[in-house]
């Protein structure tokens, strides 16, 4: 039951801080819209940083779930990252409104309060950069793979390769969504990306 009532909370705080990011989100807003006291959100997190960071958190999670599952599907490099591409446009796709908030100097830099900053930071290692890492190293395990095979061009850094991937779904989708007026191809999108960057790294 402990657990469902954190989701609530989770799901709830997730749709206030994707409407009005974090600085105009309130606990009490959000705690309206999970059914519970204020209160009963201290039980679960320490602030609304902690709170925030903790959505966050959940989506990564689900992602590298996800990229997991598509790497295990399948045995060659160029179909995995291909269909991890559009894992991650999807991701990009359903999280950006949530994850946009979060910039470095956000990151780094703790809010009013009584949080420390090596305590702060601590906290943004655990929730957010630590599985961002992991969402790299599925990527880059997949072009060391690739390269063992002589499929890919040995003198890419994988890890290298696997933030120029990410970077590139991002970019789509922020400016998709931050200058509409651009007119990106958001549904021709993934087949564009996968394309400039398997052509790329591939040998030959």
């Amino acid at each position: 039951m402990q657990g469902g009532k954190r989701d609530l909370i989770l799901d709830a705080a997730e749709k206030v801080f994707r409407e009005k990011g974090f600085h105009l989100a309130t606990l009490d807003e959000i705690a309206s819209k999970a059914g519970v006291a204020k209160g009963t959100i201290y039980l679960y997190f320490k602030d609304k940083l902690d709170l925030f960071l903790s959505t966050v958190e959940r989506r990564f999670r689900e992602l590298i779930d996800e990229l997991e599952g598509m790497k295990g599907r399948f045995d060659d490099p160029v179909e995995a990252i291909s269909g991890m591409t559009d894992v991650l446009f999807k991701f990009a796709r359903s999280a950006e409104r949530l994850v946009r908030h979060m910039t470095p100097e956000k990151l780094r830099k703790p809010p009013p309060g009584k949080l420390g900053v090596k305590a702060h930071m601590e906290m943004v290692r655990e929730k957010v950069f630590k599985p961002i890492e992991e969402v790299i190293g599925i990527l880059s395990g997949c072009v060391s793979e690739g390269q063992a095979r002589g499929g890919f061009r040995a003198d890419i850094d994988p890890k290298l390769a696997a933030v120029a991937l990410i970077s590139m779904i991002r970019g789509v989708v922020f400016l998709k969504i931050g200058i509409p007026e651009l007119g990106i191809d958001t549904a021709e999108s993934p087949k564009q990306v996968k394309a400039l960057f398997l052509n790329g790294i591939m040998e030959g």
